[in-house]
């Protein structure tokens, strides 16, 4: 054996494991010192410890225990350190008769295994666990070994939140679907182009009669709709992605020879990517009251009782008594609460400057009698009392006496901020993703600052790297308004308060809408680091691997902002969509340091 292969540096590094490992006693064990291992193990076990996914190695014949920090994280104090170089039938008893045959296939030479999800109940933390994993066992080659091999190596992840998630979801949908059975609208739910019933509940099949609907299309299951122009609308609908509502719209069935007349909304279905793949029909049966509308314009209460089900506003102008109604919906779309008492001029001061000349323009030629256009506009909100801004879809129409003058104007309303949102979202996530793919580490994470600072609408953004040696934080990348000076160079972590830092390495988002008056930054060096910078609100997310704290990417606000759960979420998601270039630019300056 030649000095190179003697040399024991393969177990440098590490982290925890590195030094057990180094500092275990391997004179009593069978593979003995470190020196003398064989290559494939010394190998595997420097490839493992330098990994931050969850790895483990049996090896030789009695499946001695190897593993890293990462795997560490899921096993409780019953088996760290103490199963460390230890056999694995020992050390994992309890789950032999699950994982046993699968280790002996890869020793016997039969190959890898690969599981997905799958429930491996151990005991950790003094008590039994049901826990799941998805794993493989890979084959260790060695030639001097049985079969040409000499150990296992498992890559793996605990899923166990991800499986008890699903489940939990599985269940909301079963009592979701449970409760519109029985719900007194009717329902269903069509899927694909050719609108294949999914689901129908007990009030659609009251309506349309007891027929095979489950797996069949519309055109299939409903043959006699043909000409009514149910058929076109739906394709409509799903071609275009536009939510359809009909009022009293006549249907023939030959479940019943009258004509009925039903309330109902089309609306479409949404992948994650935006994409149409089915629509959602609600509405109800209002055969009953339709002789009473006949002999109104507008039966208030049925409206009332439908726009809602179908989270519609409505609206409505009496010019005579220059009096605007509200409804409750409505009055939220502009901010206010429910009992508030609002006008025409709170219409238009709620309008967002960029939009108000347009849907000032749009409403007014509603109202001219020489154009009656249809109301049909989008437009922005700013909340009367809470300020948030809300996107609008609105229609309507003027009403006009025979001297041609318009004395009331009626239409809905409906909150359409959800869809806009999820549009820009999923947009800035296309371009964060074309961003993010340079090769050019520090150049992929400025375009990354750059696109999350216009999104947020913030003062600054960038990245910094925890050095634990120093305990400063490296602020290397940064992006701001122009305003803001940039955040550059190293900081001591204490000048940002114990308090937060503290919460940094425990991996929790720090939000602070005001730095001067929070709870949580109320050390004076908090708050004098915040002023010299210029900022009083921040949101930080960080990431920690292997139980320490090692980047942090922020947003700084130089006013006080009030930060939405909705925002917050989306920057977490915004942040972990960046992890693999940050570790990417750590891996590459571990690999320069190491060529130093």
């Amino acid at each position: 054996m030649n000095s190179e292969e003697r040399d024991p540096s393969f177990l440098a590094g590490g982290g925890e494991m590195g030094a057990l490992m180094r500092a275990h006693d391997w004179s009593s064990s069978p593979l003995g010192p470190p020196e003398g291992w064989p290559q494939s193990l010394r190998t595997a076990v420097r490839l493992m410890l330098n990994c931050g996914h969850p790895m483990y190695i049996w090896w030789g014949s009695e499946l001695l225990c190897f593993y890293n920090d990462a795997y560490r994280q899921s096993i409780g104090p019953e088996r760290h350190p103490s199963s460390l170089g230890q056999p694995g039938r020992a050390v994992w008893e309890e789950i032999w008769p699950i994982i046993g045959p699968q280790i002996d296939q890869v020793m016997a030479g039969r190959g890898a295994t690969w599981h997905e999800n799958h429930l491996v109940p151990i005991t950790r933390n003094g008590r039994r666990e049901d826990v799941y994993w998805t794993y493989s066992y890979s084959p260790i080659d060695d030639t001097d070994a049985p079969n040409g091999v000499g150990g296992v190596l498992v890559v793996c992840s605990e899923t166990t939140q991800k499986v008890l998630n699903e489940q939990r979801l599985m269940a909301e949908i079963e009592r979701q679907r449970r409760m519109f059975q029985k719900a007194p609208g009717f329902i269903a739910v069509l899927t694909g182009p050719d609108h294949v019933y999914e689901y129908v509940n007990d009030a659609y099949v009251a309506i349309a009669g007891q027929r095979d609907f489950v797996g069949r299309s519309v055109r299939e299951a409903l043959p006699e709709l043909e000409g009514q122009g149910f058929y076109e609308l739906l394709d409509n609908v799903y071609g275009t992605g536009e939510r359809f509502i009909a009022r009293a719209m006549p249907v023939r069935l030959t479940s019943d020879a009258s004509t009925r007349y039903i309330d109902f909304v089309y609306e479409p279905m949404r992948d994650q990517t935006g994409a149409v793949y089915g629509i959602f029909v609600g509405g109800n049966d209002i055969t009953a009251h339709k002789e009473a509308e006949r002999q109104a314009l507008l039966n208030e209460e049925s409206l009332r009782l439908t726009t809602e089900a179908a989270e519609i506003g409505i609206w409505d102008v009496d010019f005579v008594t220059d009096r605007l109604n509200w409804s409750p919906r409505t009055k939220a779309m502009f901010g206010f609460s429910p009992d508030a008492i609002c006008t025409l001029d709170d219409f238009y001061a709620g309008l967002h400057p960029e939009d108000r000349d347009a849907t000032i323009r749009a409403f007014g030629a509603a109202l001219d009698p020489a154009v009656r256009a249809t109301y049909d506009v989008q437009y922005r909100t700013v909340g009367h009392d809470d300020g948030v801004v809300r996107w609008i879809a609105a229609k309507g129409k003027g009403l006009f006496d025979a001297e041609g003058k318009c004395y009331r104007a009626v239409g809905t309303a409906i909150d359409i901020s959800a869809a806009k949102l999820a549009d820009a979202r999923h947009a800035f996530m296309l371009e964060l993703s074309d961003a993010l793919r340079g090769s050019d580490t520090d150049a992929a994470l400025d375009k990354a600052c750059a696109l999350m600072g216009r999104f947020f609408g913030v003062s600054r953004v960038g990245y910094g790297h925890l050095d634990p040696v120093e305990d400063v934080f490296d602020y290397s990348v940064c992006w701001t308004d122009e305003r803001a000076q940039p955040l550059l160079g190293r900081i001591p972590a204490h000048a940002f308060g114990v308090k937060i830092v503290n919460r940094l390495g425990a991996g929790q988002t720090v939000v602070v809408d005001d730095i001067q008056t929070d709870p949580l930054s109320d050390e004076e060096e908090t708050r004098a680091t915040a002023r010299a910078v210029d900022t009083r609100a921040i949101l930080v997310v960080p990431f920690v691997r292997a139980g320490r704290l090692r980047t942090i990417v922020y947003l700084n606000d130089r006013p006080v902002r009030h930060w939405q759960p909705g925002e917050i979420a989306f920057m977490q998601e915004v942040a972990e969509r960046t992890r693999q270039v940050i570790e990417r630019g750590e891996a590459e300056a571990a690999l320069r340091a190491l060529n130093a």
